[in-house]
């Protein structure tokens, strides 16, 4: 199989999978030479796709028919679950965004990055904050440093430090000393560190003790820089955390 290089620097080899997996998605399944003439390729070289496929799990054969393996019952669960999570977790968004006016997100981590799971506007925010699924570096975000701080100290060894603005923490003994200020206080903020006069704060979600995620309300450095702003944001987030935490529990009393 190639692995050619083409459109937007998107993988030839890659891009045929999914299309593949797309075609044998439908209720029947699909054939050898239906995918080789769907996809404009030889035979062979849908035969081999295909075999790939069936070898690692994800597509079964019925004849002469290829469909979706079970290994996908695995992902979809996945899928679910996080569903079931953002929908208990989305509510709390809601009023936190009516209560600070800004954006407010839910953070987790993914491949060493934050990825930004859900978001909610209030009537100030800002309309530049980006979409669900961005990713973010974990050393420039207050969100990702909340993460950081829940991890081992071997941890802020082996993350890259990219600087992204003039405020960016791009020295390691710097970040070490940050982390430790966010454990300290259980609080965590971005001043700029990722995108000019955009301000920060971020709380953790736990579970079991354990940092799952985190909510995060940004905004313009004007709004959200004066002690009293952060004051309020600080006991206002740690509220939120706590309602998450509990709506996500089942929690008897």
């Amino acid at each position: 199989m190639d692995s050619q290089i083409h459109g937007s620097g998107r993988v030839k080899t890659a891009q045929r999978v999914f299309d593949i997996i797309e075609l044998a998605s439908d209720v029947g399944g699909v054939r050898t030479r239906e995918v080789s003439d769907e996809l404009g390729i030889a035979q062979s070289t849908a035969h081999g796709y295909l075999m790939t496929l069936e070898a690692l799990g994800w597509l079964v054969r019925d004849d002469a028919r290829f469909r979706l393996g079970a290994t996908f019952l695995r992902y979809e669960r996945a899928a679910r679950d996080r569903l079931d999570l953002l929908e208990r977790i989305d509510p709390t968004l809601s009023w936190c965004a009516e209560e600070t006016g800004e954006t407010v997100w839910y953070v987790g981590e993914e491949q060493g990055r934050a990825i930004y799971l859900s978001k909610r506007e209030g009537p100030r925010a800002s309309r530049s904050n980006g979409a669900v699924g961005k990713r973010a570096p974990l050393h420039a975000t207050a969100c990702g440093k909340v993460i950081l701080a829940d991890q081992p100290d071997a941890r802020l060894e082996e993350i890259d430090l990219p600087r992204y603005t003039a405020e960016t923490i791009t020295d390691r003994d710097a970040l070490r000393a940050e982390i430790r200020e966010v454990r300290n206080r259980d609080i965590a903020y971005n001043d700029g560190e990722t995108t000019a006069r955009l301000r920060a704060v971020a709380c953790p979600v736990r579970s079991e003790d354990a940092v799952i995620g985190a909510i995060t309300v940004c905004g313009p450095e004007r709004r959200i820089d004066d002690t009293a702003s952060r004051t309020r944001l600080r006991t206002l987030l740690r509220g939120a955390a706590n309602e998450i935490e509990l709506n996500l529990s089942d929690a008897c009393f």
